[in-house]
């Protein structure tokens, strides 16, 4: 048997175990590049759902606090096409609050809230979620002669990072590319009504 030849081959059949190593290695580094931009799609969904939370939990505090005036607080009186930060607001710039007072006061200040002005990035306003909206619905108004409570609902709407099933709340509607990346939350509030008292 000639050793040049026997080593010849060697080498070759070597070659091709090396090419489709290298390939099976690149098919997994891009499965692996995949799955890490699934992740941080996935992560920035998780913040966004988190600073929404913390968005919808300040309103209802807010709501709370006044319940005497709780009507004050709706955004949406029609129950329509969902109104963004509240009725009249610009949708883009932060409001002066410093001259408000009661629940004009508390959407002011969530109006900023929900632009995310308290934390910036040079310019830009990182603090929220991206192209937060926040609604307030009244769901009942209840009835103070029979002790039946008002009920209100708190909404935060955002942009999505990725495409799910559309939202039953109208909060931010038409207000993304695609309402599959329209995300919401939402709570609902009681406002007791004593038997016989004139307001909330």
């Amino acid at each position: 048997m000639n050793p040049m030849r026997y080593a010849g081959g060697a080498g070759g059949f070597g070659l091709i175990e090396v090419l489709v190593t290298v390939l099976i290695i690149l098919m997994g580094l891009l499965g692996l590049a995949g799955l890490q931009g699934y992740a941080i799609s996935s992560e920035t969904d998780a913040h966004q759902r988190a600073q929404a939370l913390l968005l919808l939990q300040d309103m209802s505090d807010r709501i709370n606090a006044n319940r005497k005036n709780a009507a004050s607080y709706v955004t949406n009186p029609s129950g329509g096409t969902a109104t963004p930060r509240g009725t009249g607001y610009n949708n883009s710039q932060p409001l002066d609050c410093s001259a408000l007072s009661g629940a004009n006061l508390d959407l002011c200040e969530w109006h900023n809230a929900l632009l995310g002005v308290s934390e910036t990035r040079g310019t830009k306003s990182v603090g929220a979620m991206v192209a937060a909206r926040g609604c307030v619905y009244q769901l009942n108004a209840g009835d103070p002669t029979t002790g039946v409570p008002a009920q209100y609902m708190v909404s935060v709407a955002w942009k999505g990072m990725r495409k799910l099933g559309t939202p039953t709340v109208d909060c931010g509607t038409g207000q993304y590319d695609n309402e599959t990346f329209r995300r919401t939350l939402t709570v609902t509030l009681d406002i007791a009504q004593l038997k016989g008292s004139s307001g909330s």
